[in-house]
């Protein structure tokens, strides 16, 4: 899930006054211009590294930085200022993997080139990084199987060394295969030995290969119960550390292939680096939960003692790199991208407040503020006409759902890691901290009823549970099971193994403080959240129900799915999907349906609300688009046009602001009248 710090900020900006002759272009905090209709940005998108796959390289003076992350793009930093300087873009790659040379001019990524079809096959490329152009490319025609996993060039600079189906040794200068060992990698690790004549490859089993001299791989003891994911030649080649899967990092003499020691790293431990001079290691470790962990910690080679700790926010840090002079150290976080001075052990680049993490939901308040839920384990609230953040609300793991009093008084956060807070949305003060809803999973919901006196919670361990709103005392709890789990005694084990598997489905919770409404395959359920008695339920795809959303007033509900009769599969081939959804909206007093119509993509990966008033549906479907529908009719009622896909959607109570929540962890507010465009006619 940033001393150069490659923050990915979340502040507001003012409202810049327009001149209807000559109007003021909006821009962010750091100058950069808004889309059409935007008001404010929540975030920025400078230092942004999102996603799987990422990595980092500092050129050999520190004074630039290079990300990677899942979009396919190369995006090179001012290391001191952050700002943007180049571009390299290998969009026809995907899960590729990438290299800097040991002089800096050169890049190779390693990845799966996009076909229409498969196989896709394995593909190889060198960059030159003044010109950002490809020199060569070299595809494995020879497989179809296997994804790449990593590359690395020789310290000479000389030759690449690829690990993914096999591992293979390249020349540098021309792309021309060189040699190649059937040696399995899968999740594991690789690295080359400081000389350039060995290779190290770990997963399950150590190989070490001797390539130059053309003898065979040669299998390593390391000890490990687990998988390793990273291994890691020490500054004198002679010993080799691996780590991974919580185990401690075990020490490997090259030579026998016997563990001779431990690594002084700590448990959690996920990847190791030296310095430079071989006198400093870097760590980074897995455990999100313990804030010891978030962080960077370098020791003392000859000791193993902790000399500083460089702390990244909420998030874990991956794929550490030095400076050539040992002077800054670089890593990534799931959203972006962190440079420190190392002799300070502070961050460099510009200090905002931010979000470090997707934005997983978004509320106005009654008084007009905007508050924001995030995998950064915080809750915040904004003033979206000054800018200023008003609250931090921190929690101990990703916030998933979150939900403000209709008064405005209260603001609830609800997270994984069992955790579930109430807090005075003025103050911050915490009110409550209550029983959450599971350690694991991915879907959390909160609701304050209409009239302020109770609310709901619900999650992946199924438990539904009204609260006092003024007590914080449990009035009701009840547990929904996974029908697999349904019908006799079950392990406790094994249950948590399932729950943690069972997809939840799409559910919400009512304004009424009294209502569960709960997708089960075809149907859907509504549920009294008092007495946990099914009220009634109602058939609402003819395969099944991917989302649902209740009005604000509790009188409409609105469904999506497939909706269209399941095909019978041909043997042999997978039947077409719909590239459209099917909408329903229910009148939720008479259970039946008020319109149905079909939207653009696939609700998978879009998602599905009303507007405050309830009169429209609001659809995203995985592109950069809002579409809105008539909820009376189904007929198209306008567009908004986004710079990227949205996650999340949220409208200010007398409809005029339009809130967008994006992957990169920034959000956008749009004045909806601005924003607005008509729907394309067919």
């Amino acid at each position: 899930m940033p001393s150069t710090r490659w923050i990915v900020t979340v502040a507001l900006v003012a409202l810049a006054p327009a001149d209807a002759a000559d109007p003021v272009p909006r821009t962010d905090p750091f100058g950069d211009p808004l889309p059409p209709g935007a008001v404010a940005r929540l975030g920025t998108t400078r230092y942004r590294v999102r996603g799987w796959h990422q990595q980092v390289f500092l050129s050999p003076d520190g004074n630039t930085v290079i990300g990677k992350g899942e979009e396919g793009v190369l995006v090179f930093w001012d290391a001191a200022t952050g700002k943007t300087l180049a571009e390299i873009k290998a969009a026809d790659l995907f899960n590729w993997s990438a290299d800097q040379s040991p002089d800096g001019t050169r890049l190779a990524v390693f990845g799966l080139a996009k076909t229409d079809k498969p196989p896709y096959r394995p593909t190889l490329r060198l960059y030159d990084v003044t010109t950002r152009k490809a020199l060569w490319t070299s595809t494995l025609a020879d497989t179809e199987r296997g994804e790449p996993r990593a590359v690395r060039f020789t310290p000479n600079g000389k030759h690449l060394v690829t690990a993914g189906p096999d591992v293979r040794v390249w020349d540098a200068g021309n792309g021309a295969e060189q040699l190649r060992q059937k040696i399995p990698i899968q999740y594991g690790g690789m690295d080359v030995s400081p000389d350039g004549k060995i290779i190290a490859v770990g997963y399950y089993d150590l190989h070490l290969w001797d390539w130059e001299s053309g003898s065979a791989p040669r299998k390593a003891d390391t000890g490990m119960r687990f998988h390793a994911e990273t291994v890691r030649f020490a500054p004198d080649g002679k010993t080799l550390y691996v780590l991974g899967a919580g185990e401690v990092a075990r020490a490997v003499d090259v030579a026998t292939g016997k563990i001779t020691g431990r690594l002084p790293t700590g448990l959690g431990a996920r990847w190791v680096v030296f310095g430079p001079d071989g006198k400093t290691y870097a760590t980074g470790y897995h455990n999100l939960r313990d804030s010891r962990t978030r962080a960077v910690t370098l020791h003392d080679a000859a000791t193993g003692k902790e000399t500083r700790r460089l702390p990244c926010g909420s998030q874990q840090a991956d794929a550490g790199v030095w400076s050539r002079d040992g002077k800054r150290f670089a890593a990534v976080t799931d959203y972006r991208v962190w440079v420190w001075d190392v002799a300070t052990g502070k961050a460099l680049g510009p200090e905002l407040p931010a979000h470090e993490a997707m934005i997983g939901d978004l509320a106005f308040s009654s008084d007009g503020r905007l508050f924001t839920s995030s995998d950064d384990h915080t809750v915040r609230a904004w003033d979206p006409t000054t800018g200023k953040q008003l609250l931090r609300l921190d929690m101990d793991y990703w916030v998933r759902g979150m939900a403000v009093s209709p008064d405005g008084s209260l603001v609830a956060g609800n997270a994984l890691g069992d955790d579930l807070r109430v807090w005075d949305a003025k103050t911050g003060k915490q009110q409550f901290r209550l029983l959450g809803h599971g350690q694991s999973g991915g879907h959390r919901w909160v609701r304050f009823s209409a009239d302020d006196q109770r609310f709901l919670s619900f999650g992946d361990d199924h438990y539904l549970r009204v609260w006092d709103t003024l007590t914080g005392k449990l009035k009701a709890e009840h547990r929904f099971r996974p029908h697999s789990l349904l019908g006799g005694e079950v392990d406790e084990d094994d249950e948590r193994m399932q729950m943690m598997m069972f997809d939840l489905g799409a559910a919400d919770l009512g304004p009424d403080g009294d209502t569960l409404f709960l997708s089960a395959g075809k149907d859907v359920r509504v549920i009294a959240a008092e007495t946990g008695k099914e009220r009634f339920k109602f058939e609402a795809d003819p395969q099944h129900v991917q989302q649902l959303r209740v009005s604000g007033d509790g009188k409409k509900l609105v469904t999506s799915g497939p909706g269209v009769p399941p095909v019978a599969p041909v043997a042999g081939q997978m039947p077409d999907q719909p590239k459209d959804v099917g909408v329903t909206v229910w009148d939720l007093a008479k259970a039946e349906p008020i319109v149905r119509f079909r939207a653009p993509g696939s609700s998978w990966t879009g998602f599905l609300t009303f507007t405050a008033d309830g009169k429209r549906v609001v659809t995203g479907a995985g592109d950069a688009v809002v579409r809105f529908w008539d909820a009376a009719t189904g007929a198209a009622a306008g567009v908004v046009e986004l710079p990227a896909r949205p996650v999340r959607v949220a409208f200010s109570s007398d409809g005029k602001l339009l809130a967008v929540a994006f992957f990169d962890t920034t959000a956008l507010v749009y004045d909806l009248s601005a924003a607005l465009k008509p729907a394309a006619k067919d």
